[in-house]
């Protein structure tokens, strides 16, 4: 499989869909174990998943709780790789950010 599918230019094209999601879900792992922070994978699947920030950022968060209480193997991994605190951070980080200027006609 393509890792840089061509992005799905319409939300009812089922293949390019599919594609672009697994080629997420693999970069996602890949990114964890990496320690990247989770913002970068949403940045660039975007419009695929046409979502504000900070609600991918907590989404993140739940998730990584969930994972967490099922596995303590996981648990420590995630812990290891400080994914929680990351996703904190940026979620900080992007609360803090100004909104966008409105131009005013």
């Amino acid at each position: 499989m393509d890792s840089n599918p061509p992005e799905a230019e319409s939300l009812v094209e089922p293949l390019p869909i599919l594609q672009n999601l697994a080629v997420f879900s693999n970069q996602f792992i890949r990114d964890i174990c990496d320690k990247k922070p989770p913002h970068i994978m949403a940045r660039r699947f975007k419009n695929l998943f046409p979502l504000k920030m900070i609600p991918v950022l907590e989404t993140c968060l739940s998730v990584a709780d969930a994972v967490g209480n099922v596995s303590g193997v996981i648990r420590y991994g995630l812990t290891k790789l400080k994914f929680r605190s990351k996703c904190i951070a940026t979620t900080h980080r992007y609360e803090k950010k100004p909104p966008a200027a409105s131009s005013a006609a």
